[in-house]
């Protein structure tokens, strides 16, 4: 799975005052995590991907618009 970065960059920007620190407290992952995969540096974990699918459910998003599918 690859994280659809422009739409998750919305998201933290719209939902999270354009921090990624808050996002990634408010999903418990490490920030340095969430950092690297806006940058490209790194592709989500199984860890991201649970706790942000958990975000998605609590707050009624479409998670699919977050995620390309391999």
């Amino acid at each position: 799975m690859k994280i659809n970065i422009k739409e998750l960059e919305s998201l933290i920007k719209n939902d999270f005052q354009g921090n990624y620190k808050l996002f990634a407290n408010e999903i418990s992952v490490n920030s340095t995590t969430v950092y690297r995969i806006l940058t490209g540096r790194a592709n989500p974990g199984e860890k991201f991907i649970s706790k942000f699918m958990l975000l998605c459910k609590d707050r009624q998003y479409n998670f699919e618009k977050y995620i390309f599918l391999n």
